[in-house]
């Protein structure tokens, strides 16, 4: 006989941890930041950096192992309450950087191209002032490695040989590196993991990075930290220090602007709302009187006209009218007319009445 099912039982350790947090921190958007593919230092460090960014609803400690697999970290991910997964891929030709949403996708694919960056923004904060700079400067990247005279062959410049009896001496007159490799600082040189545009610039190959400064230059101080837009608490500033007893009375200043600002909004809602139903009572009102008044036209109008043909016949002619005299008159709207000797005959009796009176 086959073994007995195990009956499954919900894990307390997890319904514990879960119990613990807030409901904000629960349902805030949670992330993983992970690197696939080719092994490469940059990536790494690409890697480290952005789970910075994405703090602090991020695994910043997260361990990563070739053993491995994007499924283990998708197992891992309703413990966590992850909501996002983000991977920087490095394959052969191009490093990609996908976004998916956790746990059965849609998948972002985006491709990151070093030949198209051109600038770059710095912004440094200096404790001792209390000061923000910011920098702008035009990148260029150049090999190193080469001599001045290969280094202008590389990069397309056509050279002046005139005072070279062969192309080997042009080539081996400066022996060592260039004067602008000289001044480069090592950590300024990086192996890239892409072709540029810019001639000399290989994949794999050492170059150079220099910043260029094109401007503007501000220099910032902050001065104040509000909550909200423009009209919050304020959290900071630098010239104005406030006791508690003053925050808390801007707190309720500010609360009871907000609760004065909610009943007038839902005054005017109930306003409209009045306005509204009034105006399809009065409109329903308008459509009752126009129909009674309509009834009231076809009763008159009814009431004018003798209610049987027959029995008018009768009265006036003093004898039973023939049956094929009268017609129905919701068939037709004109009354069925009298024969000429009817007619005769009616104004006859008509005249004798009139006598005898």
């Amino acid at each position: 006989m086959g073994k007995a099912k195990k009956k499954s039982h919900p894990k307390k350790r997890t319904a514990a941890f879960k119990g613990k947090e807030a409901s904000e921190l629960v349902e805030a958007p949670h992330s993983f930041i992970i690197h696939r593919g080719l092994s490469c230092p940059y990536i790494t460090d690409l890697t480290l950096d952005f789970r910075k960014i994405m703090e602090p609803f991020t695994a910043s400690q997260l361990k990563e192992k070739k053993i491995n697999r994007i499924k283990d970290f998708v197992a891992m991910s309703g413990f966590f309450h992850i909501s996002h997964m983000c991977i920087f891929n490095k394959a052969s030709s191009q490093l990609s950087f996908k976004v998916v949403r956790m746990p059965r996708g849609p998948t972002l694919t985006f491709k990151v191209n070093i030949a198209t960056i051109r600038r770059c923004v710095l912004f440094s904060y200096t404790p001792d002032t209390n000061l923000i700079e910011m920098r702008h400067y035009s990148i260029h990247v150049v090999p190193v490695g080469l001599t001045r005279g290969v280094k202008k062959l590389v990069m397309g410049k056509i050279p002046n040989l005139s005072k070279c009896e062969d192309i080997a001496d042009f080539i081996m007159q400066d022996g060592g590196a260039s004067e602008s490799e000289m001044e480069d600082d090592e950590q300024s040189q990086v192996v890239l993991p892409q072709t540029l545009k810019r001639k000399g610039n290989l994949e794999d190959n050492k170059s150079a990075v220099r910043l260029y400064e094109i401007g503007p230059r501000l220099t910032l101080q902050l001065m104040k930290i509000e909550e909200g837009l423009l009209t919050g608490e304020v959290l900071y500033h630098d010239h104005i220090v406030k006791t508690e007893e003053e925050k808390e009375a801007l707190r309720k200043m500010i609360e009871k602007k907000r609760k004065l600002k909610e009943y007038r909004k839902k005054v005017q809602e109930e306003n409209r709302s009045r306005n509204l139903r009034a105006k399809e009572e009065s409109a329903g009102k308008r459509k009752k009187s126009r129909s009674e008044a309509a009834a009231i036209g076809d009763e008159t109008k009814e009431d004018s006209e003798p209610e049987d043909d027959k029995e008018y016949y009768k009265e006036e002619v003093g004898e039973e009218p023939d049956e094929e005299l009268f017609k129905d008159e919701s068939k037709t709207r004109k009354r069925a007319s009298l024969p000429s000797s009817m007619k005769y005959k009616n104004k006859k009796i008509k005249k004798a009445q009139e006598k005898k009176k």
